[in-house]
């Protein structure tokens, strides 16, 4: 597995997604072994964890929803 591919897993672990018992061994392999990725792995993890401490979740209108599709469909 190449750093890219694990960058873009390692991404999927911090949002909570699940992984396959192979992709996660691969990914916390790969970790272990490459100081860069595993440097990007933490500073993703310790900027995640900020934000989803200190920056508030803010009700959107449901309005918003509505325009964006219909942007969208329009688009």
């Amino acid at each position: 597995m190449n750093c890219t591919q694990v960058q873009d897993l390692a991404a999927a672990l911090i949002d909570h997604e699940s992984l396959g018992p192979r992709e996660l061994a691969e990914v916390e392999q790969h970790l272990a072994t490459c100081s860069a990725c595993r440097y990007e792995y933490e500073m993703d993890r310790w900027m995640s964890r900020i934000v989803r401490t200190r920056v508030p979740i803010v009700q959107t209108p449901p309005d918003t929803y509505l325009s964006i599709l219909s942007a969208i469909e329009e688009g």
